[in-house]
């Protein structure tokens, strides 16, 4: 995330997230957007039930995406 524009996580052959990186560079970790990205992406990645997860604009309302 500090580096793409998009962050693609592939499960058993598909695509099962494409969140994209709206953030200026450089960018800040401690900043609430990025941490706000960071965090969907980690639940995600840790195998938290999507439908529990917060929708992107829920998640990044401060970047407003």
């Amino acid at each position: 995330m500090a580096l793409g524009e998009r962050v693609l996580l592939v499960e058993a052959g598909n695509i099962a997230l494409d969140e994209p990186v709206p953030l200026g560079r450089p960018r800040q970790r401690a900043d609430a957007r990025f941490a706000a990205l960071e965090a969907r992406v980690l639940d995600r990645v840790l195998s938290r039930a999507p439908d529990s997860l917060p929708s992107r604009r829920e998640a990044c309302a401060a970047c407003q995406v």
